[in-house]
């Protein structure tokens, strides 16, 4: 064990395995331990995530593990990562680094020795529409080396497509949003659908909702609209202003998913259509820049223009909402 990363769905539980290994590469064996300790921090803030600091998790000398680590006779390490070692912990954020050290001391024949490995925890509140396994198939040539990059593609095509549908796929059982209706407005698009539910709806001209009523429940529906995110008023129209409005309501298309490299919920069409983007952007990783290219001995034009496939884009838009707000 020396360093490694991996990127954890936020607030997910998985595990971690490595090795114990000496200065000579020789597996070290619980019995051999004296002590081994874990510290998990924020790498931006250096705040202790889930109380680990320092925190012994082998037990007695010769251990074989505790709080969530184990050890064996092959020096074979096993972390099971839970919910509060990758949950995100700073306000509007939807990624986080945390950084896990592992610490121990160990007898090898007479001598007391020590050892460290570090293991970054990338922490994405984020749906991964497709795995760098999926991408492996489109280009069976990928190297493993290239995972992260793969997996940073992903990260960018699902902020792409939230941005080109004006959406957010993830569900939430309790989203807020605050809207600037006109005076009048009779209905609202919610960022997260389809609408499961709403919560709450609050109407404040000056945009302070703590103690205010909420619009009773019949003055507004979802059941019409609410597939593509329109609550609709049915007798008075918002009050108008800017931040006026609060909603608190459930709603979202994907469930998160309960590992970053697990089968997701996201619709095989949004999936296929991450997997080519995502095969094309490796692809064309070394034409940055470049509007042609020789074929044999001919110049041939590049599609500079062509950001996102055809393809990819009429399946980003049937994902796009259809009804005027």
């Amino acid at each position: 064990m020396n360093m490694s990363t991996a990127r954890y769905i936020a607030g997910a539980t998985g595990k971690f395995t490595g090795t114990l290994k000496d200065a000579d590469g020789t597996a070290i064996p619980n019995s051999n331990l004296l002590t081994l300790t874990l510290t998990l921090k924020d790498a931006a803030t250096g705040a202790t995530i889930n109380s680990r600091s320092q925190q012994n998790v082998l037990g007695s000398a010769g251990g074989t593990g505790q709080n969530n680590v184990s050890v064996d006779g092959n020096g074979a390490l096993t972390w099971s990562i839970q919910t509060a070692d990758t949950s995100i912990h700073t306000t509007n954020t939807s990624s986080e680094d945390h950084v896990a050290t592992f610490v121990w001391t160990f007898t090898s024949g007479s001598e007391t020795k020590s050892g460290s490995a570090t293991h970054f925890l990338s922490c994405v509140d984020y749906v991964p529409f497709c795995t760098f396994d999926d991408v492996k198939m489109q280009l069976p040539h990928i190297s493993d080396q290239d995972q992260d990059f793969i997996e940073n593609l992903i990260e960018t095509f699902y902020a792409r497509a939230e941005t080109e549908t004006g959406r957010t796929f993830l569900k939430s059982a309790s989203a807020t949003e605050v809207f600037s209706p006109r005076a009048g407005q009779m209905s609202l698009r919610l960022s997260r659908y389809p609408i499961a539910s709403i919560t709450s709806i609050k109407d404040e001209s000056d945009g302070d909702f703590s103690g205010s009523d909420s619009l009773d429940t019949d003055n507004y529906e979802i059941a019409s609209l609410g597939s593509e995110g329109v609550v609709r008023i049915r007798y008075n129209g918002f009050s108008g202003g800017a931040g006026s409005v609060q909603v608190v309501y459930s709603g979202g298309l994907i469930e998160k998913p309960n590992h970053v490299h697990a089968a997701t919920s996201v619709p095989w069409d949004l999936r296929m259509a991450a997997i080519r983007q995502v095969a094309y952007w490796y692809q064309r990783r070394s034409s940055l820049g470049v509007t042609s290219e020789s074929v044999n001995g001919m110049s041939v034009a590049l599609s500079v223009k062509q950001d996102l496939l055809p393809d990819v884009r009429t399946t980003l838009g049937n994902y796009s909402p259809t009804t005027l707000v």
